[in-house]
């Protein structure tokens, strides 16, 4: 589903994962591209099996020339899985088929990075933020080390750089 800017279909072609599009006359337009896909190939990149879903690494999305974006993405997994996703999350719902979560990454980059997994869950406020680790095996004390320590990365990069622009890390 192509919408322009105005809401109206826009034509396309596609070939398998290529989607040919024809850009209006105007120099700047928008489109909005809304699409679905299951995921279903085990051993793809390594990283889909039977207790994990990983696209990180992996390009999903539709892209130009690998030009950064933002997005807006859905996962629906099963009971029990938690999703990672970049930016802020928007929902988290338990349904009878599993669980819904939503994240919006309105600073625009040119790799995603999403999983979903039966994952083991570390939370610590420190400071003003949230810290969270998720693993397949860490310990919870290695995971309270990773914490503490991208806290110091974060704290680092806030005064020497710029503000991290997200609520947790």
């Amino acid at each position: 589903d192509i919408k322009d800017g105005d809401g109206k279909p826009v034509k396309f072609a596609q070939a398998g994962g290529i989607v040919s599009i024809a850009a209006p006359i105007a120099s700047r337009f928008t489109y909005t591209l809304r699409y679905r896909g299951v995921v279903n190939l085990p051993g793809f990149a390594g990283a889909i099996n039977a207790r994990e879903a990983s696209l990180t690494n992996d390009y999903w999305w539709p892209m130009i020339a690998r030009n950064p974006a933002p997005y807006s993405v859905t996962v629906r997994g099963p009971k029990g899985w938690t999703a990672v996703g970049q930016g802020e999350q928007t929902e988290m719902k338990e349904t009878t088929e599993g669980r819904i979560t939503s994240f919006r990454m309105d600073l625009p980059v040119s790799y995603y990075s999403l999983s979903c997994g039966m994952y083991k869950n570390f939370v610590e406020r420190l400071g003003t933020r949230e810290y969270r680790c998720w693993s397949n095996s860490a310990s919870d004390d290695s995971m309270k080390v990773q914490t503490a320590f991208n806290r110091t990365i974060l704290d680092f990069y806030n005064q020497t750089i710029s503000k991290y622009p997200f609520t947790g890390w």
